[in-house]
């Protein structure tokens, strides 16, 4: 178990602090009305929805602390979207970078050691935790679209579907994709239906 002190406590802290005021670019890109969603907000419900898989051979406590960490980087390199021309490489390094610089600043090696391979799990995917919370972040990601959809009648966030459809590995958050896109299309289905009874009688 890893042993804090308390300037370690009060570092990490700050960055953590630091994710509640940063935007999650895509829907600033999108210019989704109201206040948006931010990278802690974000983290958390991936986090939460971790302890739901209810997978005997996934280290649940290791998805939830991975989902925690997993855009801690994001408190100093920001939300970096695909559509801001920063390659995959170039993200990768700005994110590292800033992820030894946070936790460059702790006493203890063994966390540093610890929180950075949790951070190289998500990013290089290459364990079943790795995978299943890169599997929870594109869900968050088109729950939190879907709930945007919802909230204003004229957005259209279907390309963060598209994004996502067909990359899911885990059985557990296939099936949540699929009965979020049923439930979706038929709100649609039914919004439409609406907007076309109103035309007619205009």
């Amino acid at each position: 178990m890893m042993k804090s002190h308390p300037k370690d406590v009060l570092s990490i802290g700050k960055y953590v602090g630091a994710l509640k005021h940063v935007p999650r670019t895509g829907w600033v890109l999108r210019k989704v009305p109201g206040r948006i969603e931010s990278v802690a907000e974000h983290s958390f419900r991936a986090a939460v929805l971790g302890l739901l898989l209810n997978d005997d051979s996934l280290d649940i406590g290791r998805v939830v602390a991975i989902a925690l960490v997993h855009d801690l980087a994001e408190s100093i390199a920001g939300d970096i979207a695909p559509s801001q021309g920063i390659s995959d490489e170039e993200k990768k390094k700005m994110e590292e970078d800033a992820m030894n610089t946070i936790l460059g600043q702790l006493n203890a090696p063994s966390a540093h050691k610890k929180i950075m391979e949790m951070w190289h799990e998500y990013e290089d995917r290459k364990t079943p935790e790795g995978k299943a919370v890169k599997d929870l972040d594109r869900f968050e990601m088109v729950l939190q679209a879907d709930e945007y959809e919802s909230k204003h009648a004229d957005l259209d966030l279907s390309e963060f579907f598209n994004s996502v459809r067909g990359k899911f590995t885990h059985p557990a958050v296939q099936r949540w994709f699929a009965d979020l896109e049923t439930r979706r299309n038929q709100r649609r289905s039914q919004l439409q239906t609406n907007n076309s009874a109103l035309d007619s009688k205009i």
